[in-house]
């Protein structure tokens, strides 16, 4: 929903930012930025964008630093089958909107049906 989003930084406890963005050394400038607002910062990185051949990091993974949390989880723009039904798993998502293919009846319930076999969500 658009009416949900908002480029005022203080009306939310969510922000997207750029990839480059979510690592430690940028975290923690959040994390300083926002003293006394904030003492966490947590960070979701899709492993798409990790750049490691670390089999931990497909499967996804947590890391700390500090009071700071970074998730890299396995995701990407152009994921495979199996990628996005360990995403879902690993998201645990109450609901799905593809955006591609999505014809907004059968295909798109077929779709979801195969990505979440024994994993079931809300289809939108």
């Amino acid at each position: 929903d658009a009416g949900m989003l908002s480029e005022d930084e203080t009306s939310s406890n969510i922000h997207a930012v750029p990839m480059h963005m979510v690592c430690f050394k940028r975290m923690a400038r959040v994390l300083k930025h926002y003293r006394g607002k904030y003492d966490t910062v947590v960070g979701i990185r899709p492993t798409g964008w990790t750049q490691s051949r670390d089999h931990k990091a497909a499967h996804g993974r947590k890391r700390y630093q500090g009071s700071m949390v970074l998730h890299e989880v396995p995701y990407s723009e152009h994921s495979g089958y199996d990628e996005l039904k360990e995403f879902i798993k690993w998201l645990n998502p109450t609901k799905i909107i593809p955006h591609v293919d999505n014809d907004g009846g059968e295909r798109r319930d077929q779709m979801i049906a195969m990505l979440t076999q024994n994993h079931p969500v809300v289809a939108t």
